[in-house]
């Protein structure tokens, strides 16, 4: 499948509307939120999607839900800029268009330390049948994700635990760890750090990668960093510098196998509005 079927949307629509019935208090008002972000490359996992600029936007609507709780759904998606992608995952020729369109469908829970968010996520690619090393489409994965607020002894930093489990297409794994650290140097303006590495297992390889042999090992190491500005209540703008490198040495040995880069660096500029 390359499009989300209408058995997944019902499937989730169906789970989305119980949720809502059972644990959002009545009258509660929704919370919109829609980014826009200019990016000089879109990498996933490791892997390089597209090289040569993209135009990613999401549109998030939450719900406060009962006991410190939230709703949450998300519709994500990334334009690619031009025809050429360059030595990257994505197929060329779809310039103007979107090359990948994801939606979040998320329970998140806030304990007095920590924050546990629980969910599924569908993956769309349009263009899959065009990859050449087989067909990529639809999938969908259960996502679980813990994150601990520390106290300011420990830095004032958030770890956070991911896993990942594809259910659909690919019946794979994928776990991330990170550290993040926020900052604030003034009433507007505000910086964030966060740096994380992850482990995939062979389907997940594979569906990633398209490797051969396929096995398992730790993906990707990232670095991220931002400085954002709030222009209004409302409005936020932001600069992010991020690098990814990939870790396993028989993924890096692949990687040089299909000709693609496994270490890169990218820039992005985007702006939020929030409501």
């Amino acid at each position: 499948m390359i499009l989300l079927s209408g058995r997944r949307v019902a499937f989730a629509s169906a789970v989305a509307c119980l949720l809502v019935g059972c644990v959002v208090p009545e009258g509660t008002v929704p919370e919109v939120a829609y980014s826009m972000d200019v990016a000089t490359k879109y990498v996933h996992r490791g892997m390089v999607q597209n090289e040569e600029g993209v135009l990613q936007s999401s549109l998030d609507t939450s719900l406060a839900a009962r006991k410190d709780g939230r709703l949450i759904a998300r519709a994500w998606g990334n334009l690619d800029l031009s025809n050429d992608t360059g030595d990257a995952w994505l197929p060329d020729g779809h310039g103007g268009r979107f090359s990948q369109i994801d939606f979040h469908f998320l329970y998140e829970q806030a304990f007095e330390s920590a924050v546990l968010t629980m969910g599924l996520v569908s993956y769309n690619l349009p263009n899959g049948l065009e990859f050449p090393n087989g067909e990529r489409g639809a999938t969908a994965e259960v996502l679980l994700a813990y994150t601990a607020q520390l106290p300011p002894s420990l830095l004032k930093l958030e770890p956070t635990l991911e896993v990942h489990y594809d259910v659909d297409e690919v019946d794979g794994a994928y776990v991330r760890g990170s550290l993040a650290r926020s900052f604030v140097l003034s009433e507007d303006w505000f910086a964030d750090l966060a740096v994380g590495v992850a482990w995939m297992d062979e389907n997940q390889a594979f569906w990633n990668y398209a490797q051969a042999p396929q096995t398992s090992g730790i993906a990707d190491a990232t670095l991220v960093g931002r400085v954002s500005y709030a222009v209004d209540r409302h409005t936020t703008v932001n600069f992010q510098a991020a690098y990814s490198d990939v870790v396993d040495s028989d993924f890096v040995d692949w990687f040089e196998v299909i000709g693609i880069e496994e270490t890169q660096t990218w820039v992005s500029l985007g702006v939020s509005w929030s409501y």
